[in-house]
Order: structure tokens, then C-alpha cells, then sequence
């Protein structure tokens, strides 16, 4: 095979440290499994604190943003606004921050007061700085903010793949960053100005710190995401709460209750003067989106009420066969944790027969660290998808905060079938076959929304050209007239 391009240079890990001796340390409960001989000890220490060979390629960090710089710039260009809240509950508030005019909906009313404007406010600050640069054109302030969005998303999925190469596999990470890059539902949350897009990319940053176990930023993340963000959002930090305070309650339960405090009340200080600022009146917004979703005699059922199968079809368009392959993960993932602890008592018995070899290795015993938070991520999206689909009203944005996970969740399914078929020659036709179909469904449905839903964009770039042609007409005649 010839030399790749710079560009899409791929890194090969040949070593990656998986398990180090402060996970041992603080991870008791694996630690009551090993035997009481002295020699079983130090014979099991070794084998977890050794290195073990990754051998899977995974694209290097600077062609997987490259890439990704591309398709999200295209994204904040061509992808369409398909949520009405997306224009009246965010762009025209901000509209009316910047330059005193915008409409009020009844969510910004300080009668209900359910919409925070320090979310506004994230915004407010890079659009003034953006004004100084495109002084007369909105259009061009409009489509550099849904790149800045675009931008935030765009790291969020980069440090999340770095997050699982390291943490998890490179097989793992490629394939969860191919679904990412090329998914239509990525393409059109990624630059969305809208709470869930926002708490998308904040809980991808707080899976990537989990995975790294930098507690305190993966609890800061979740914190921002749910109080300034979207409060439901709080369910994804479930795997941070499992690790904290059940699985390593004796070294973490006291440090969860820390930062969760400190961040907590930080944040909802900072909203509480912000909101009563602008309310006029004491608000804390989050509480009231809370009562009103959960308490409130008619909630959001007013507007519109959906089957199941509203979500399920809305998925299966996103993320085609993806989603298919992500329904699968967990199953997989629970066998391989059942065959990981079958093969973790045949190595303690001196028994080198190792069920799925080609999934674990030679060593079956550092498996349960990576499995655990497989299973943990994966059963907040699921519990996430059950809540909302037992949910009258249903929207499309409701699921964004997931897709990160369900990109991670099909990977997985993908790389174990790869694995069960014994990495043979018709297991990668086949792997590579479902990446194509996954890659051309996904542009085409990108093509087919911009094709037909972006009259309205394109309506907006034409009469700001013609508000623009006419002041300057204006002003041309203004001045022949003075000149006269």
C-alpha cells in the first residue's frame, strides 16, 4: 500500500496504557477478586498495569479535525433551521440584546420565565465582537455565530474520540468518529442555536472527561449543561454519579458531593442575578422549565402529541443504519462483559483457553475497566430514549443531546460483529459495506433537507441583499442631493 497523503496520515498506536496503577488503587471492588496468595497478587497487579498492544490504526487528531472542520463549516452554511424555537427563542432575543429590537415570546415573559437569559448572554458577547467585523451585514453575523456553534460541536467530538481511542480501543474511536462526521443528524444539531445542541456538546466534553476520569470537569460540564443548558440533560451525567458513588463510593463519593455542590451553587447564582436582572423579579429558570414540563396542569402537551413511533422514525432517517446497529450495542456489550468474567476466572485457574481471543486478547482481566463505562454511557442514552418517548410531546430536538451516544453506541455494535467474525476478509467487506450505505443514505439526506427545506435561508440572504442594495442607493442620492 503506497504512502498516504500528510493530510490523512493515520496514527498507529502500537502501545496504549489502559489500566494505570491509581485506577487499580482506587478501583476496590476489582480488587476483591483477586486471590489471597501473595503471588496470585503481585502476578495479577502486573498483568493490569501492563501495557497492551492496540494495533488498530485510528486517523490522526489533525486529519480527523480537518475533516471535521469541513463538514461542519458546510453545516452552518447549508444546513437548514428546522425547529421554530430555534428563531423566536433564541435568535430574536439575541437579536434583541444586540440592537434593541426582537420579538418576545411568552417563555421570556417574566409572568412564566422559563427561558434563561444568561444562555443568551453565552452568545451576546462573540456576536458583538462579530458586529465590529461585519458592521452593515447581519447575514454575515448570522452565519459566523452558526459557525461558532459549529466550532464548539467540533471539539466536543474531537476530545470525545481521543477520549475513547485512549480510553476504550482505536476501532472503537475510528468508527464512532466516521458516524459523527458523516451523520445527518450531526450535520443539522451541530450548528443549531438551541439549548439541546448546546447540552449535546457540553455532555460529549463530560463523557470524554469521564472516560479520562477528570471528575471535577466532567461534573462542571454536566452542570453547565443542565442548568445553563437544558436541566433533563442532568440524566446523561448518570454514568459520573454510577462511578462516583456506588463503584468507587469509598475514594469519590466525598469529591462527587464537593464539586456537584460548589459547581451547582456557583451556576445558580450566576442565573439567579442574570434572570432577575432581566425578569425584573427573582427567577431561577431552570426550576420553572422543571415545573412546567413536570407540574403543570397542561405543559407542553399543548403543543402536539406523537407516537413512539415519531422518535423511532425520526432516528432511523438521522442515523439509517446506525441507529439499527446502536439498538444492538448494549446486548453485545452485556455479552462481553459475561464472556470477560468467564475468561477472568479460566486466568486465574492457569486456563490460557480465552473465549472471543480476538476481542480480548491475551489478557482478559483489564477488560472489565473497559467494558464498565461502555455499559454506563450506554444506559443513559437508553434510560434518556425511554423517558422521552413515554412523553406525549415530542420533538426532534429533544433526542440531540444523545447522538454523540448513539454514534458511540453503533461503533461499538459495529466492532464487535468485526471481532465475532474474526477479523477475516468478509468481515471488513462486510464492516466497510455498512459504513458506505451509512455514508451515502447520510448525504443524501442531508442534500434532500437542504434541496427542499431552505427556501427560508435563501430568502433571508436575498433580502438582506436587497435592504443592503437599497441603502446604498439611499445614501448615494442623500449625498448627490447635498452636493447640490
Amino acid at each position: 500500500m503506497g504512502k498516504l497523503p500528510k493530510n490523512f496520515a493515520l496514527l498507529k498506536r502500537s502501545e496504549n496504557q489502559r489500566i494505570s496503577r491509581r485506577r487499580l488503587q482506587e478501583n476496590s471492588s476489582f480488587s476483591s477478586n483477586v486471590s489471597s496468595g501473595e503471588d496470585d497478587k503481585k502476578e495479577l497487579s502486573h498483568d493490569i498495569v501492563t501495557d497492551w498492544k492496540d494495533s488498530d490504526w485510528a486517523p490522526s487528531i489533525s486529519a480527523v479535525f480537518k475533516i471535521l472542520f469541513s463538514i461542519r463549516l458546510s453545516a452552518s452554511l447549508w444546513s437548514i433551521i428546522s425547529d421554530c424555537d430555534e428563531v423566536y427563542n433564541y435568535w430574536e432575543p439575541l437579536h434583541l440584546v444586540l440592537f434593541k429590537r426582537g420579538f418576545q415570546t411568552w417563555e421570556y415573559s417574566p409572568v412564566y420565565g422559563i427561558r434563561s437569559w444568561l444562555y443568551i448572554l453565552l452568545y451576546a458577547g462573540p456576536a458583538k465582537f462579530l458586529i465590529k467585523i461585519f458592521p452593515d451585514s447581519k447575514v454575515a453575523l448570522f452565519f459566523s455565530l452558526r459557525f461558532l456553534i459549529s466550532f464548539f460541536t467540533l471539539f466536543s467530538e474531537l476530545f470525545l474520540y481521543r477520549a475513547i481511542c485512549q480510553r476504550i480501543s482505536n476501532s472503537i474511536g475510528r468508527t464512532f468518529i466516521l458516524f459523527s462526521t458523516f451523520s445527518s443528524a450531526m450535520f443539522g444539531a451541530s450548528c443549531a442555536f438551541l439549548p439541546s445542541s448546546f447540552s449535546m456538546s457540553l455532555n460529549a466534553f463530560a463523557s470524554a472527561f469521564y472516560l479520562f476520569e477528570y471528575w471535577s470537569l466532567s461534573i462542571f460540564c454536566t452542570a453547565i449543561s443542565a442548568l445553563i443548558g437544558w436541566p433533563f440533560s442532568a440524566i446523561l451525567g448518570l454514568p459520573i454519579v454510577i462511578e462516583m458513588l456506588i463503584i468507587r463510593k469509598r475514594k469519590l463519593a466525598l469529591k462527587f458531593l464537593f464539586y456537584s455542590i460548589l459547581f451547582g451553587l456557583l451556576i445558580c447564582l450566576l442565573l439567579f442575578i442574570v434572570d432577575t436582572h432581566f425578569f425584573g423579579r427573582p427567577v431561577l429558570a431552570p426550576l420553572n422549565i422543571i415545573f412546567y414540563n413536570i407540574f403543570s396542569s397542561n405543559g407542553p402537551n399543548l403543543y402536539g402529541k406523537e407516537p413512539i413511533s415519531f422518535y423511532l422514525k425520526n432516528l432511523f432517517l438521522n442515523f439509517n443504519i446506525a441507529f439499527i446497529l446502536a439498538i444492538f450495542a448494549i446486548p453485545f456489550c452485556l455479552f462481553f462483559l459475561i464472556i470477560q468474567k468467564i475468561n477472568e476466572e479460566k486466568y486465574k485457574k492457569e486456563d490460557k483457553t480465552i473465549l472471543f481471543k480476538n476481542y480480548f486478547g491475551n489478557n482478559p482481566l483489564k477488560q472489565w475497566e473497559r467494558f464498565r463505562p461502555l455499559i454506563f454511557l450506554s444506559m443513559s442514552a437508553t434510560i434518556w430514549m425511554l423517558i422521552f418517548m413515554l412523553q406525549p410531546h415530542k420533538e426532534e430536538r429533544f433526542l440531540f443531546p444523545i447522538y454523540p451516544h448513539i454514534c458511540l453506541l453503533a461503533a461499538i455494535c459495529l466492532d464487535c460483529l468485526y471481532r465475532l467474525l474474526n477479523k477475516t476478509k468478509f468481515a471488513t467487506t462486510f464492516c466497510v459495506a455498512i459504513l458506505i450505505i451509512f455514508v451515502i443514505a447520510s448525504f443524501s439526506r442531508i442534500a434532500a433537507l437542504h434541496r427542499n427545506y431552505s427556501g427560508l435561508l435563501d430568502i433571508y440572504k436575498d433580502f438582506n441583499n436587497k435592504i443592503s442594495s437599497d441603502r446604498i442607493l439611499i445614501q448615494n442620492l442623500i449625498r448627490k442631493s447635498s452636493s447640490s
